[in-house]
């Protein structure tokens, strides 16, 4: 079995159930945002995952991420809650896989899909941070004064 072409027939399925898990979660940002724009957000997710699952490459998957934190850190939206997105649509996969095929396909679908959103999830948090971080002056605690006299 080729998971892309497998992931290809089931994803009409799996986004109308990412989009259902991502309406019931409490994120304040997604919940605000209407049914089309949440599903043509992950809908780009998964279009995503699934050309880097087919290729074995990586890099879509990492330059989406940066420019959705990019985005999302914009918009005001907290990390968790598109770490949420991302985790929503990984946890559809997963149930879609374990419902539709062999138990041998497991290790090896699991794998390639966790890679690679997990490469996304991690590139998302990297640029977020370091977004947060540029923007607020981090100050170094003084503790000189716990020295004097020493």
């Amino acid at each position: 079995m080729h998971l892309h072409h497998f992931l290809q027939q089931e994803r009409e399925s799996i986004l109308a159930l990412a989009t259902e898990g991502l309406a019931r979660s409490p994120l304040k940002h997604y919940r605000e945002s209407d049914e089309e724009t949440n599903r043509e957000r992950l809908t780009r997710l998964f279009d995503i995952s699934v050309e880097c699952i087919r290729t074995k490459n990586l890099i879509p998957m990492v330059e989406f991420a940066e420019k959705i934190a990019n985005e999302r850190y914009r918009q005001h939206f907290d990390l968790h809650e598109v770490h949420t997105a991302f985790n929503v649509l990984e946890e559809v996969i997963w149930e879609k896989i374990t419902e539709k095929t062999d138990p041998a396909e497991y290790p090896r679908s699991f794998g390639l899909v966790s890679t690679v959103l997990g490469f996304g999830k991690e590139s998302l948090a990297v640029t977020y941070l370091s977004l947060v971080s540029s923007k607020k002056q981090l100050k170094s605690l003084d503790l000189s004064q716990l020295f004097k006299g020493i």
